[in-house]
């Protein structure tokens, strides 16, 4: 019973620090895109497939500077540039565009 206890225990302080790792991502690709403009931030969470978290640098016109974005079920996923949005209209964008 000692033994199943103490591998719980080591396999939550595990998690806790891969999600800090995940988090201190998160929080690098913000402050560099809130460095270029304001960032809108978008989620789907995924309960049994990948959750995707979009972030989009916007200038005061709606224009979309940069895009990332974080999609995965583990603690390693990171941020990647999501190419195609550059230079529209985070107001204009529809369903199409997210395909």
């Amino acid at each position: 019973m000692f033994i199943v206890m103490l591998f719980m225990a080591a396999a939550f302080m595990i998690q806790l620090a891969l999600g800090y790792f995940q988090i201190r991502n998160f929080t690098k690709t913000y402050i560099e895109l809130r460095r270029k403009g304001k960032v809108a931030i978008g989620r789907r969470p995924g309960k049994f497939r990948a959750g995707t978290i979009v972030l989009f640098a916007v200038n005061n016109k709606g224009d979309i500077l940069d895009a990332k974005k974080m999609q995965g079920v583990t603690v390693f996923a990171k941020f990647k540039k999501l190419k195609g949005f550059e230079n529209k209209n985070i107001l204009s964008i529809n369903d199409n565009d997210l395909l």
